[in-house]
């Protein structure tokens, strides 16, 4: 079974068809169809605004206070909805934390960077590695500098901007242009010389690999993806320049 977010989502937009399909398998007058109608009524309320807030989830894209309230809107209906229909399942934790702790968190300080599924698993990986910094750091200065500037670091897009002209001005450095964003230069990827060894390629001094393995060897070595993967990652929407050009697809990698 395919419990992607994909295809949760198709399967919420398709969720009136769903309803008459289980519903029409008990006929009226069955003593299950009534109870089964009221359960998929109720499962209605929740799918249509659980549909409108995994699809924000899904955008990938950077977030605003507009945006945030929406989401929050989304977020309270479902909650109190599925209080409503499952008492006594009660709610899942994720969904009491969209609810009430990540959007108020977005909000105060501001850090409208992408919200999504992945950066809701990965926070808790990020706060013990703040952890683990700030354990070391006896000094509660250093401590709480250390993690203002964590936190900020994916905070406003004018952030970067600052931070550069503070740097520059405080320590007499050239930082280059001020609107320059460090995370975009992202260096072209350079292909290993190949040398001929007879039948096979010699990588280095002590190795040589058959042709057929030179695409492996790049992405494994080198951490270019083999050029057969090229369309599918040209055609996917889901990630953006920087990291096409990390995966070695670029124009300045063209062939």
């Amino acid at each position: 079974m395919d419990l992607s977010h994909a295809h949760g989502l198709l399967m919420l937009e398709k969720w009136s068809e769903i309803m008459a399909m289980v519903c029409g398998a008990y006929k009226p007058g069955d003593g299950k169809h009534e109870m089964v109608a009221k359960a998929m009524e109720g499962s209605e309320e929740i799918a249509t605004p659980l549909f409108k807030m995994n699809k924000l989830l899904k955008s990938q894209k950077k977030w605003n206070d507009e945006k945030i309230n929406e989401l929050k809107g989304y977020c309270y209906h479902v909650f109190f909805k599925w209080l409503d229909i499952f008492p006594k399942q009660g709610v899942f934790p994720k969904l009491h934390d969209m609810a009430w702790h990540i959007p108020q968190f977005v909000t105060h300080f501001k850090m409208y960077g992408i919200l999504s599924e992945e950066s809701m698993e990965s926070r808790h990986i990020v706060h013990k590695k703040l952890a683990r910094i700030l354990r070391f750091m006896p000094n509660k200065k250093q401590q709480n500098e250390v993690f203002t500037n964590r936190l900020q670091v994916y905070q406003l897009p004018e952030f970067e901007k600052v931070k550069a002209e503070l740097i520059a001005k405080t320590t007499k450095k050239k930082r280059g242009k001020y609107n320059v964003k460090p995370k975009d230069n992202v260096l072209p990827i350079s292909l290993p010389e190949l040398v001929m060894d007879g039948a096979n390629i010699r990588i280095n001094k002590s190795m040589s690999i058959k042709p057929g393995l030179l695409e492996v060897y790049n992405m494994v070595v080198c951490g270019i993806v083999p050029s057969s993967w090229e369309k599918i990652f040209r055609d996917r929407d889901d990630i953006d320049d920087t990291q096409k050009i990390k995966a070695g697809y670029s124009s300045q990698l063209d062939r």
